[in-house]
């Protein structure tokens, strides 16, 4: 039977340097984006140098990356692989974001906006520079990677329909889809539950924002969804979305909860954004839960602390661009900061 042991010495040694909910405090109440990025400097998390929130995001996520690729020597094997695939998912944002400069035919400095650390960097690197990238440099750079089959499948289906957030999704989604596949072959139970949770959050998130937003039907929406999942009832989910009212919406859900126990949304809901707001802390408080139970003999809790790892840092991105709008608004207005 495998043995984790090392790696969650490895972790539990390293805890306290990465992100937690007190430091997500503290930087939310730094008077302002100096004294927030000075505080993270502080942990180690990034140089106290940087000031625009852009490049905080990304020292801050290449860090990150490069800490877990260094977690990767502590596995081999069929974990090792999976670790990979986990930091793919930054690949796939590079990917992306090529794809859209490449069809939008916008030339703008790619450097800005892709990780650099991932594991798959150096095949595609010479891409970042040009002006201009070709679909046949493109798919050669991803030729024989494990992202290659869904770019061919993503690409295909561009090219058919022409519609740039349909690439997106279904990118990101044939990613989830051979990720899940991934961690099922491994048989490991409690990895696959703290999975499942994740990918079941991501659905319903991406489902409210298509129908409630842009009214689409739940036929439509099962297409952009990571669907069908073990131990879920895809006629079961798609219905939380037969209805208009975000207050039907609740009382579906608590019909749902017995597959995604510890969701519990209390209270009345405010509107669409407070949902999202409600259902995103749930899933946070459940994974930072989740890291902390520690099974030697399961992935479940380092997997756990990776993605609260990732929500941890999409709050700080998201206070940091707060923080840099209101400097600014107060520089136009005049105010001595």
């Amino acid at each position: 039977m495998r043995h984790y042991s090392a790696l969650y010495g490895k972790l539990g040694a390293l805890r306290e340097s990465f992100l937690n909910f007190d430091d997500i405090q503290r930087i939310s109440d730094a008077a302002d984006l100096s004294q927030a990025v000075s505080y993270m400097a502080s942990k180690g998390l990034v140089r106290s140098d940087i000031s625009k929130p852009k490049e905080i995001e990304r020292q801050l996520r290449e860090n990150f990356i490069a800490k877990l690729i260094n977690f990767m020597f502590y596995v081999a094997g069929a974990e090792k692989e999976l670790f990979e695939f986990f930091l793919y998912r930054y690949d796939i944002y590079n990917l992306k974001i090529l794809l859209a400069l490449h069809f939008s035919k916008h030339d703008r400095n790619v450097a800005d906006y892709v990780y650099r650390t991932t594991p798959l960097f150096k095949r595609y690197a010479f891409l970042i520079d040009r002006e201009n990238i070709v679909d046949k440099d493109l798919l050669l750079a991803f030729n024989g990677t494990r992202i290659f089959p869904f770019l061919m499948h993503a690409y295909r289906h561009y090219k058919d329909k022409g519609d740039l957030f349909f690439l997106d999704t279904i990118l990101e989604d044939e990613y989830y889809h051979a990720l899940l596949e991934k961690i099922k072959s491994d048989k490991d139970r409690d990895l696959l539950e703290v999975f499942r949770y994740v990918l079941v959050v991501h659905n319903i998130l991406w489902a409210l924002r298509l129908h409630f937003i842009y009214k689409f039907s739940r036929e439509e929406i099962y297409y952009y969804l990571v669907l069908p999942l073990p131990g879920v009832p895809t006629q079961g989910f798609l219905e939380l979305f037969s209805t208009d009212s975000l207050e039907d919406f609740k009382t579906k859900m608590e019909g749902f909860s017995p597959y995604v126990s510890g969701l519990n949304l209390r209270g009345k809901f405010e509107d669409l954004e407070d949902v999202k707001k409600k259902i995103w802390d749930a899933l946070l408080e459940y994974l930072w839960h989740r890291s902390k139970s520690v099974s030697p003999f399961s992935l479940s809790g380092i997997v756990a602390w990776i993605f609260a790892q990732e929500m941890f840092l999409d709050k700080v991105s998201f206070i940091l661009y707060e923080k840099y709008l209101a400097q600014n608004e107060m520089v136009i207005a005049g105010v001595d900061i």
